[in-house]
């Protein structure tokens, strides 16, 4: 326009209007790529173009350079099985691991000028991320390499450069995490001028801010809904009511909704669990067979008939044969679980012979309909009806009554938390201890106590001197039980610590350190066993009126969010959302606060 209208002189909307026309004609409207162009692609690519700069995003533990296949449909017997018929498969996994190397060579090396690598710091639920290793390696090599943050977000409105800040800003001055100060009243007074300033996008901002102040991330269900989802008596578990104790809407979503994760094919700890109870349900069922005891057969009696069960336990489940198939390790997995339950065989015929309590029953089911029905009333009104399994039920005839033990396995140590059991999140032993005294059939059992027993047990603690022998598995029953049938329990029990449960003899009988043992004093034991029906019926109270508060439970630092599936669901934010916030208490206040209830 210069070269054909120069010292021409012509009004601006002519200028303007020649301009616009000859913009349209034009039919290059991109920069030419041979000059500057960006490339946006994997690490992978077959050709590379010369680079100036690379900006490498993502780089972290599990997905740089490339992620690695989590699972595999082939095992490596598979594989193996493959190339001994000279049939060659791409093994997704090997192949993987070779070329990372290479692929991380290619990564850093195709820029001529300039190589940015970034990771992100959080995932989406706020826990960190393990950057890429090599990180510190390119650190530790090169001296000139600059590290940066991302920036914080703004303190002061004269540091805000875009709409997102503001909105950032005008949230964390207002909203209920805020910190006092003068933010507080120059952020609400920002706020209702740019609802007066007349701009469609400040006051589209404006209402966006209002509605994340005004958030609240409530949960209530409708009344005649709840109605139709819960019936009297509700028909539950022990460990459902205590999710339900944890968080209504935990319960609500994984119970009620029934919501899943999307199942993977994995051999997980539960699995193992699994095979543990079948094995031992099956070694005491051959025993029954015989009229026998664990205390009435020799050690090497024991060890050769649970090689055999576990032996055609393998045979019989199909689950865990295909499982052994698919790789050495997984073999190896199941060997170790048959030898933990080796050596644990032991200490169930040693728990025998120390007292007068005899297993009678193994995976004890009690429900509707079962030889053990659990239900709880409120005067005539059934509000509660339980369903569940006893792993082991011991039982003994003391002064002329039958009396009952109840033993739940469990893969590592565990014991009785007080203070769960007063807010109703762990009622499991009590709950067992009610079941037993409705046994059909039979005169109601006496409830004496009821212990976690581990498989796995824990390792022995010694001294600095004692390093060099031996560590000794310890799997000693711990619970809580009526201290009038200590003797019972093991009736060589001498002063101090029991050998076999978690009770301390002294001058005082079975109560010494009462705040630590398992043991109750009978007013404790039967004030125990009412506060648990009481329990029951205000939670069950709670559940038929259709709570689902997102109130997660907060005792100590213990939380159930820690581990919940639904996190993505409620959203539960401290900043919005109220813990349901508990006092830490010990055997003893609890068991005050349970008489006062």
């Amino acid at each position: 326009m210069g070269a054909v209208f120069g010292g021409r002189k012509m009004p601006t909307a002519v200028w303007s209007s020649i301009f616009s026309d000859a913009l349209s004609t034009l039919t290059i409207k991109l920069i030419p790529p041979t000059l500057d162009q960006v490339l946006v692609g994997s690490i992978e690519r077959s050709r590379h173009p010369d680079i100036k700069a690379i900006f490498l995003v993502g780089a972290t533990q599990k997905q740089f350079p490339v992620p690695i296949p989590q699972e595999d449909l082939l095992g490596e017997e598979d594989y193996r099985l493959a190339e001994s018929f000279e049939l060659e498969l791409n093994d997704p996994c090997r192949t993987q691991m070779v070329n990372r190397q290479y692929l991380t060579y290619i990564a850093l090396t195709r820029a001529a000028q300039k190589l940015f690598i970034s990771y992100p710091m959080l995932d989406e639920k706020g826990t960190p991320i393990v950057p890429w290793s090599g990180i510190e390696q390119l650190l530790a090599a090169f001296d000139d390499i600059e590290l940066s943050y991302p920036q914080g977000l703004s303190d002061t409105p004269e540091t805000i450069e875009t709409e997102s800040e503001l909105a950032q800003w005008l949230c964390a001055s207002m909203g209920k995490d805020r910190t006092t100060g003068r933010n507080e009243e120059i952020a609400a007074g920002i706020l209702e001028r740019m609802r007066q300033r007349g701009n469609a996008s400040l006051e589209e901002m404006s209402r966006h801010v209002n509605g994340a102040l005004d958030y609240d991330n409530a949960a209530a269900l409708d009344v005649e809904l709840t109605g139709a989802i819960y019936s009297t008596p509700i028909r539950t578990s022990v460990t459902r009511l205590g999710t339900f104790a944890a968080c209504p809407y935990q319960y609500f979503a994984k119970y009620v909704l029934r919501l899943e994760k999307r199942k993977l094919l994995r051999f997980e700890p539960m699995d193992i669990g699994t095979f543990y109870h079948a094995v031992l349900e099956n070694l005491f069922g051959a025993l029954h067979e015989q009229n026998k005891d664990w205390a009435d057969v020799p050690e090497e009696e024991l060890l050769a008939l649970c090689d055999a069960t576990i032996g055609k336990f393998l045979k019989t489940d199909v689950h865990i044969a295909n499982f052994i198939r698919r790789n050495a390790h997984h073999k190896y997995i199941i060997d170790a679980a048959g030898q933990t339950l080796k050596d644990f065989i032991p200490t169930l015929a040693q728990l025998s012979a120390a007292g007068v309590f005899k297993q009678t029953e193994a995976e004890l089911e009690f429900g509707p309909s079962k030889e053990v029905e659990l239900t709880i009333k409120r005067g005539q009104t059934p509000l509660i009806s339980f369903a569940g399994k006893i792993d082991r039920l011991d039982v003994a005839e003391i002064d002329g009554k039958p009396a009952g033990v109840v033993f739940d396995f469990k893969r590592t140590p565990r014991t009785a938390n007080f203070a769960k059991m007063l807010y109703g999140l762990d009622l499991q032993l009590p709950v067992y201890l009610l079941a037993i005294q409705q046994k059909r059939g039979l005169t109601p059992l006496i409830p004496v106590g009821a212990f976690y027993l581990p498989i796995e047990g824990g390792i022995e603690s010694k001294s600095l001197s004692q390093l060099g022998q031996e560590s000794v598995k310890l799997n000693k029953a711990k619970g809580l039980f009526d201290g009038r049938f200590a003797e019972s329990l093991d009736t060589t029990a001498g002063g101090g610590w029991n050998r076999y449960y978690n009770f301390f003899i002294s001058k005082d009988g079975p109560y010494g350190h009462y705040g630590k043992s398992g043991a109750l004093k009978p007013e404790d034991f039967t004030a125990l066993l009412n506060y648990t029906v009481e329990c029951v019926c205000k939670l069950a109270g709670h559940l038929s009126g259709g709570t689902i508060n997102i109130t997660p439970y907060r005792l100590g630092k213990a939380s159930p969010c820690s581990w919940c599936d639904y996190r993505p669901l409620c959203r539960f934010d401290w900043q919005v959302n109220e813990y349901n916030i508990l006092e830490s208490c010990g055997k003893e206040q609890a068991l005050e606060k349970m008489k006062e209830f």
